[in-house]
């Protein structure tokens, strides 16, 4: 496995410097030249892609992916392409019974994993693998409305995918690892109080998810990123037993280190108000404050969400650059 400031954070060994993470699905594919289209058909292409567009920015990691919509797709969702990219056109019914699916047979997955083994020949920068949780996950299978009410009406159903979700996603950690990844970043926006309650994420969220971080970390780090406001959770969130917990800009990075004193955070710069539309100015000192509120230590610098497509390059250089100027 590389040795690089991201890393040891990770693995909690000192760095010398703020390690700095900054994923880039969308920017680096409408840097690359091609059609989304074909980088996501390509494994080769989609790993180039991410390659090329770190060296521009000088980060702590490539991230293999361009859309999180290849597990869905695994379990039978179909996709479409729209102005936006990739999304789910049709999603499965919560009466169908969920099979274990073969990731041989999905070309998306198959891509993944090719762009995975790509770029561990390729790169001299870690990793970055990336799919959702199982509770996001299940409300890509299915419509999201009509989980949240079958919470209600029907929760040994929604337990009983969970569980089957959570079997292909160990089943795919190890396909990932075995490709040559060497960290695992986990969105699970769903499982937020924006999304669910406290106590629907501590029944129908945070055990699966907890599961699949220990299995994962008994091969590499994990990174995961809650969205929105995550107050009423950070309390349960050292229990999911994450290598390193990335916090969204609507929250105080001093408030959550109050709570959240021993363990790893991420974040927390504006994807739209700083990296997309500020000056490099502004980037510098937003950056400056997020190490100061919270870390150094135990800190990652990271954006508060994904990074928009139409974001200048220079602004994201100048967020590396603060990282690395930060010595420790």
């Amino acid at each position: 496995m590389r040795i690089n400031p991201l890393l040891q954070v990770l693995e909690k060994e000192p760095p010398d410097r703020v390690p700095v993470l900054i994923p880039t699905g969308s920017i680096a594919i409408k840097y690359s030249g091609e059609s989304p289209q074909n980088i996501r058909s390509d494994g080769k292409k989609l790993a180039s892609a991410q390659i090329n567009f770190q060296k521009k920015i000088d980060a702590d990691a490539v991230s293999v992916y361009y859309d999180a919509n290849y597990i869905p797709e695994a379990f039978g969702c179909q996709i479409k392409f729209t102005r936006f990219g990739p999304v789910i056109q049709k999603t499965l019914s919560i009466n169908d019974k969920l099979s274990l699916p073969d990731f041989n047979e999905t070309e998306s997955v198959k891509v993944i994993l090719d762009a995975i083994q790509y770029a561990s020949e390729q790169s001299s920068k870690p990793v970055m693998a990336l799919f959702e949780g199982p509770f996001t996950t299940a409300t890509r299978i299915f419509d999201a409305e009509a989980l949240l009410v079958a919470m209600y009406r029907d929760p040994d159903t929604i337990k009983k995918a969970l569980k089957m979700i959570l079997r292909a996603l160990i089943n795919f950690t190890d396909r990932v690892v075995e490709s040559g990844a060497d960290l695992l970043y986990i969105p699970d926006p769903s499982s937020t109080p924006d999304m669910i309650s406290p106590q629907h994420a501590k029944h129908f969220s945070f055990p699966y998810l907890r599961k699949l971080v220990q299995h994962t970390r008994k091969h590499i780090p994990v990174i995961i990123h809650m969205c929105g406001d995550t107050r009423k959770i950070w309390r349960y969130m050292p229990d999911l037993m994450g290598s390193a917990y990335s916090l969204d800009q609507k929250i105080s990075l001093r408030e959550a280190r109050s709570v959240m004193k021993e363990v790893t955070i991420g974040g927390n710069i504006n994807p739209i108000d700083t990296l997309m539309f500020g000056s490099p100015e502004k980037v510098k000192e937003e950056s400056i404050q997020a190490i100061q509120d919270g870390g150094p230590d135990n800190f990652i610098l990271m954006p508060g969400c994904g990074v928009p497509p139409e974001s200048p390059v220079e602004n994201l250089k100048v967020m590396v650059a603060v990282a690395k100027s930060w010595r420790l």
